[in-house]
């Protein structure tokens, strides 16, 4: 299977899906360190710089078979303001707009589990049903980077979307969604509102999270390589005190955004065995 990622920071998603067996066709990523390091990395990779302005040709150019996404955390994380969708860098309206032109098999997302709290639950909601107005079905999982042998717990929700087929060719198509700035917020709003009813979306609980990662997360952490499963240092041995390393703010605050790819890597390879393929 191939992907496309939006919001791919240094590459966490990048490289787990790698890991789990797919082929990376493109990235999208603004910040120039970042981008910097999926150059280094991803050297033949095409990239683009501003996901409001993506895909900048004919879609059918960009078409992949799974599109990863981190939408950008600020605007929900506990450690911010938590402004939500009054935020400016909140753009999980580009997000699905991106969704909705180049209409993947697979959509997955990541963010920080407040997104699951934000507004009394109204915007994940929101997002829930602009994911089914525009012909996906989402499930969502809590799992902690500890579920893959991390030494801190790094909760995060994440959307695993499937293109509903039967939806879309049985003629009740919906209109592709524009641009999706403030008006994308809006919709996201009315598409919970209309669509979330039937969709029989079920709310999780503490407890619910907690046995999914037990039943699941563990269940395919026997599967990756012993190299993943190995101790990992709580942060990069970049030290405390300035030593002249080069870009270690930048460093630090990459790695604090990033997707831990062995969990990108459990999902990958959960989508393939879906899908009816084996991962390598």
């Amino acid at each position: 299977m191939t992907f496309g990622s939006l919001f791919a920071g240094i590459g966490g998603f990048d490289l787990g899906l790698e890991l789990a067996g797919m082929d990376c066709q493109w990235q999208v990523e603004i910040d120039s360190y970042a981008s910097r390091v999926l150059s280094a990395r991803w050297p033949s990779v095409p990239r683009w710089g501003d996901v409001c302005t993506f895909p900048p040709d004919e879609a059918a150019c960009w078409n992949v078979d799974v599109i990863c996404a981190g939408p950008p955390c600020q605007p929900i994380s506990q450690a911010g303001h938590r402004k939500g969708k009054a935020d400016e860098r909140w753009l999980w309206g580009e997000c699905l707009r991106v969704v909705a032109t180049l209409n993947p098999t697979v959509f997955v997302a990541e963010n920080p589990t407040n997104l699951l709290r934000d507004d009394r639950g109204r915007t994940f909601s929101g997002i829930i049903g602009a994911l089914a107005a525009i012909g996906y079905l989402p499930e969502w999982h809590v799992l902690n980077a500890s579920s893959v042998g991390a030494p801190h717990r790094r909760s995060r929700v994440y959307i695993v979307a499937h293109a509903n087929q039967q939806r879309r060719q049985g003629g009740n198509k919906s209109k592709p969604l524009q641009r999706m700035g403030e008006e994308g917020n809006k919709l996201a709003r009315s598409s919970a509102e209309s669509c979330c009813g039937g969709c029989e979306v079920a709310w999780p609980t503490r407890d619910d999270c907690h046995s999914i990662q037990r039943r699941q997360a563990n269940q395919y952490l026997q599967t990756l390589p012993t190299a993943a499963r190995l101790e990992w240092p709580t942060e990069p041995s970049v030290g405390r005190v300035a030593h002249g390393v080069p870009n270690r703010v930048d460093r630090l605050r990459c790695l604090g955004n990033a997707v831990v790819p062995q969990v990108a890597e459990l999902i990958g390879r959960a989508i393939l065995e879906a899908e009816g393929m084996v991962p390598e």
